[in-house]
């Protein structure tokens, strides 16, 4: 990965029996660059969404945009390939295998990936355009689809999952679900699971409503939900649209301690 990343973690990974070195920050007080990052205001204060101006403040106002534009984002999402804009979560992986949930499959693209290294994989679209994308583009998979999204999921077994990856979704929640979404989430992890969310901070587009997504916020959310952090990284985006940052967590289950 380029030096153009930040990384910073919380529990080195040679005390968790994952051998794979991870450089640190050089800062002597870590948790000052979360305070400090561009995106830490939290939004429980009541900070106005970034896309309010039509006066909707739904978590689902994305969706009538995905639908419209469905084979023209697909392409673009498929124009970058699941190693490469994932390729930080892959060593976190190791050889973890078993049930990957992917909230907000969009194409198909990271489900796709995800079969591959030999995951049982369930795609959680709720545009139906997308999910139509997404089966054409990788038939013949371990992958089911489902319709259905955050923060609710209510279709799925709580502690039934191995990984789930929740990539570019979490800034189209509004601040009102994050709460219930993220314990949802936390809700269908087996134990020693990992849950990886990527986040966009950037421009909003009108089509595609977005609220600030802050950092502090999701480590908030972490510790109330007895999620312990294992990465975090910053990147630019891989498609070179200019003021984009991703945010990238990897996280797991506390171990119960007798």
């Amino acid at each position: 990965l380029s030096t153009d990343h930040t990384r910073l973690v919380f529990h080195p990974f040679m005390e968790h029996g994952c051998g794979w070195p991870m450089r640190r920050l050089p800062s002597k007080n870590p948790r000052a660059f979360l305070d400090s990052s561009p995106s830490t205001k939290n939004t429980r204060t009541g900070q106005r969404p970034r896309t309010l101006e039509n006066g909707k403040s739904m978590s689902h106002g994305a969706i009538p945009g995905y639908e419209k534009h469905a084979e023209k984002l697909s392409d673009r999402y498929e124009s970058v390939l699941f190693e490469k804009v994932h390729g930080w979560l892959l060593p976190i992986l190791g050889e973890k295998r078993g049930r990957a949930l992917d909230i907000g499959a969009g194409s198909g693209r990271d489900a796709a990936g995800l079969s591959r290294l030999g995951f049982r994989v369930v795609a959680v679209e709720p545009s139906g355009r997308m999910r139509s994308e997404g089966q054409k583009r990788h038939p013949g998979l371990s992958v089911e689809w489902i319709d259905s999204s955050l923060p609710d999921l209510s279709s799925l077994k709580k502690g039934s999952f191995d990984l789930i990856l929740a990539s570019a979704v979490w800034m189209h929640l509004s601040p009102a679900d994050r709460p219930r979404a993220f314990q949802r989430m936390a809700s269908l992890l087996n134990p020693g699971a990992i849950l990886a969310m990527t986040m966009k901070d950037g421009p909003a587009d009108a089509e595609f409503p977005t609220y600030p997504v802050p950092v502090g916020e999701v480590e908030l959310l972490a510790r109330e939900n007895r999620m312990e952090i294992l990465f975090f990284e910053n990147q630019k985006d891989l498609l070179g649209r200019n003021g984009i940052t991703w945010f990238h967590f990897a996280m797991r289950p506390q171990p119960i301690r007798p």
